[in-house]
């Protein structure tokens, strides 16, 4: 839509990325600009009405259908085909426990898990980029908080670990376990 680009784009192309790491599928995946954009209206629905008004490509891709029944402007997709609803918590599979019920039993894969990781993808595909999630409140939600409770009780044992000698008797610090992630969660 050739819309201004700043890092608010950044969280929404996480968002993409992460959902194609969970189900091994592109999100959007779009033959051209066109049907590119027919695939976000699937699962995101019409872009707000001030977006779709401030595009250089609006008349492109969008033409005005009238108004809704708050008097407000009411636009639908230039493209001929018909657009089918894809609903983001069936494909990432929030209720079957990933997509196809894969992940079915598996540690981190609960229902509650899935909302979280919905929940998070969903604030990093907000059309708005005033309203979309940030890279700090992403790294604050509730989806990374295993991650940030296991490093942070990583880092609260290793400095409490003993101190050992070096060979010239010196006192250094013990090596402290290798840096780890929570993988399994969301990992297909």
């Amino acid at each position: 839509m050739e819309l201004d680009y700043r890092h608010p784009i950044d969280m929404w192309s996480l968002g993409c990325i992460l959902v194609e790491l969970h189900t091994g599928e592109p999100l959007f995946a779009g033959r051209h600009e066109a049907d590119q954009l027919e695939k976000i209206v699937e699962v995101k629905g019409m872009p707000p009405v001030q977006m779709i008004e401030s595009s250089p490509k609006a008349k492109k891709f969008f033409t005005l259908n009238g108004l809704d029944e708050f008097g407000q402007k009411k636009y639908e997709l230039r493209s001929k085909s018909v657009v089918k609803k894809r609903d983001l918590s069936q494909i990432i599979g929030v209720n079957t426990h990933g997509p196809n019920g894969r992940r079915l039993g598996e540690p981190g894969h609960t229902v509650i898990e899935y909302l979280k990781f919905y929940d998070l993808v969903e604030k990093m595909l907000e059309y708005d980029p005033t309203k979309r999630i940030n890279p700090i409140q992403a790294l604050q939600h509730p989806f990374f908080a295993p991650i940030l409770q296991d490093k942070s009780s990583e880092e609260s044992s290793s400095s409490s670990t003993s101190q050992t000698s070096n060979s010239s008797g010196s006192a250094v610090a013990a090596p402290s376990a290798p840096n780890t992630t929570r993988t399994d969660v969301m990992k297909d």
